[in-house]
């Protein structure tokens, strides 16, 4: 097999096996790579990018892994872009390596499009949703956005429509290494501001499907505090700085449709709270705020009584406007905040007939 060649940010695997092995333990049945013997050649430096040879198919293909210990059981997840040959490859590489010799060269906060006085944002979970639309508004203003998300190729996307306002980091936020990524994504800003969760599962269980609650758990809980845990105290050492969660109204009581989604958007919201009374008794001036959407209009709003939709862009509106004021909570849309003070006041012998 012909040799490529590589600089940085590419370079040769060394450790073939280990990778291999990941990628089998990653990839589903739904997979285009499920069931196909791989050879692991090269490595990205600055994201989990590895480039594979797949002998059955006669093609290369970069993939970008997520570190899970599970098959993700779905035909897009990891992020899998197939080439042809080698000069397709060769190209590709090239094309890093350019980039990262501009981008080496040309400090962040310098480049093209930057309105100074701006914010340096990350928002965790971007490549779709209210995520995504945050950065678009958050990038429009001229401030620096940092996005993340697993596929790759929409964080490519939606950093090319932006030229110079946003970087990103792809990696699941599952795989207990999401610290690394939120650093680097910090270094590359020159600092942070304001960061916000967005990363969410919201999948209905009426069966109680363990798999669906336990990837659950790993994302609004574990993946969730793993990354608010780290800002509030580094938002604590820098002495100022915001963050909020896009929880959900469906935080305020439990959902028999689907009982780890309410449990766990309650964990977020008590958790924020939590940190609101900490940032207050310690008189820091951190803005902590808890987003508690209704029905946004975008794929997570599930079901088929939808009532109050609310349009995509004015929900990022109402968000940004809630974290620029540093509230506490924000309902989305604003006549929400009626839906959950009912839920709460609702006695059970009433509210098990509906919930």
């Amino acid at each position: 097999m012909e040799e490529f060649r590589y600089d940085m940010p590419w370079h040769k695997e060394d450790s073939p096996e280990l990778i291999e092995n990941q990628l089998y333990r990653e990839v589903g049945t739904k997979h285009i790579l499920y069931g196909k013997p791989v050879k692991a050649i090269a490595r990205r430096q600055d994201r989990d990018d590895f480039i594979f040879y797949i002998e059955e198919l006669k093609k290369f293909a970069i993939v970008h892994l997520t570190w899970a210990q599970r098959h993700l059981q779905d035909e897009y997840y990891p992020s899998t872009k197939l080439f042809k040959n080698t000069h397709e490859v060769q190209k590709k590489i090239d094309r890093d390596i350019k980039e990262w010799i501009e981008l080496e060269n040309t400090p962040f906060n310098e480049t093209v499009g930057f309105v100074e006085g701006k914010r340096r944002i990350i928002i965790v979970g971007a490549s779709s949703g209210i995520g995504r639309e945050m950065a678009k508004q958050y990038a429009l203003e001229g401030n620096l956005v940092g996005v993340t998300g697993r596929r790759t190729e929409l964080l490519e996307e939606l950093r090319n429509s932006f030229s110079g306002r946003i970087i990103y980091s792809a990696f699941d936020v599952t795989a207990g290494n999401s610290i690394e990524h939120i650093k680097e994504l910090v270094q590359r800003l020159n600092g942070l501001d304001i960061l916000i969760y967005s990363s969410g599962i919201g999948e209905l269980s009426k069966g109680l499907d363990w798999e669906i609650d336990k990837l659950t758990l790993e994302t609004n809980v574990i993946g969730f505090i793993e990354i608010a845990n780290w800002s509030f105290n580094y938002f604590l050492n820098q002495g100022h700085g915001s963050m909020a969660v896009i929880s959900s109204i469906a935080a305020n009581r439990g959902n028999s449709w689907a009982p780890a989604y309410s449990a766990s958007k309650a964990f977020q919201s008590n958790y924020f709270e939590a940190l609101a009374i900490k940032a207050n008794k310690m008189k820091k001036a951190i803005g902590i705020t808890c987003i508690e959407p209704g029905f946004v209009d975008t794929k997570m709003a599930k079901g088929n009584k939808r009532f109050w939709l609310v349009p995509l862009e004015k929900a990022a509106r109402q968000i940004i406007s809630g974290i620029k004021k540093k509230k506490q909570k924000v309902y989305v849309s604003k006549r929400w905040w009626l839906v959950a003070r009912l839920m709460r006041l609702t006695p059970f012998w009433l509210y098990k007939k509906i919930g």
